[in-house]
């Protein structure tokens, strides 16, 4: 069955998600979310989006295996020693790879539902948005069922099995920690997310609330930032530093502009 569809209406439509997340606790997620700020866009890796079609998974394991090449051999310059992962780590350098805005298969996720309708509202306020929820728990019963080595060991075969495993942060930065993040990464170099999570969520969907994509209609968008940004969900929160502050003017204009 395709991705399960709901539209929010309001800002208190929210509360279906945040009593998701509520079941929960701190040591353990119930839920991940991702907001897009484009409900048309797929759920897909950076990595996929660039992968052009009919690549073999060999050529394509080679591509990736050179991005992470060429950013070990720079990512000194930039990156502070104690921020980079031992050299074997591989999964460890693709979520430092992630953070720096490199190509991954990786898909990023956060644990607050109200992270993830910033995304979705920040910006392309003449269209609607999107957030997706996941439970990470089922990825994870059907990713065990489907994985006979580990994680680290299984990505780098062109053999792989086609399922979808959610990961922790497994290398903190101030910026993972204020948004919460996770990932989840295809196993397979080719596999498509959507459809990978959709396959592994829509047997158990009957019996509970496994996934779903809300569409956060454009009109809602405004409302939506404003609420959040009392909250302090806002660029200056989520992006801590120079950048998060410049982000943050962007939004005061947008909504300055309001009247």
């Amino acid at each position: 069955m395709p991705w399960p569809v709901e539209t929010l209406k309001s800002w208190q439509d929210l509360d279906r998600i945040v009593g998701w997340a509520l079941e929960g606790t701190p040591l353990k997620i119930g839920y991940l979310h991702r907001g897009q700020s484009d409900a048309s866009w797929p759920l897909t890796s950076s990595l996929a989006r660039l992968i052009r079609p009919g690549l073999s998974a060999v050529n394509a394991l080679e591509l990736e295996a050179d991005l992470l090449r060429i950013f070990k051999s720079q990512a000194h310059i930039h990156v502070r020693a104690e921020f980079l992962p031992p050299e074997d780590r591989i999964l460890e350098w693709w979520q430092v790879m992630q953070h720096y805005g490199a190509p991954t298969r990786m898909i990023d996720w956060t644990a607050s539902p109200f992270v993830a309708a910033y995304f979705a509202v920040v910006e392309h306020w003449d269209r609607d948005g999107a957030i997706w929820t996941v439970h990470p728990a089922t990825l994870q019963r059907v990713a065990d069922e489907a994985l006979k080595q580990p994680v680290a060991e299984v990505v780098q075969s062109e053999m792989a099995p086609a399922t979808v495993v959610p990961l922790p942060m497994l290398r903190n930065s101030d910026r993972t920690v204020a948004q919460q993040g996770a990932f989840t990464i295809a196993a397979h170099i080719l596999g498509e997310q959507e459809a990978l999570i959709e396959t592994a969520s829509a047997p158990r969907h009957k019996k509970s609330f496994v996934y779903t994509k809300f569409v956060v209609p454009k009109e809602l968008k405004p409302q939506i930032l404003k609420r959040l940004r009392i909250m302090n969900v806002s660029a200056a929160a989520l992006f801590p530093g120079h950048d998060g502050l410049g982000r943050s003017l962007s939004e005061l204009a947008r909504l300055g502009s309001l009247g």
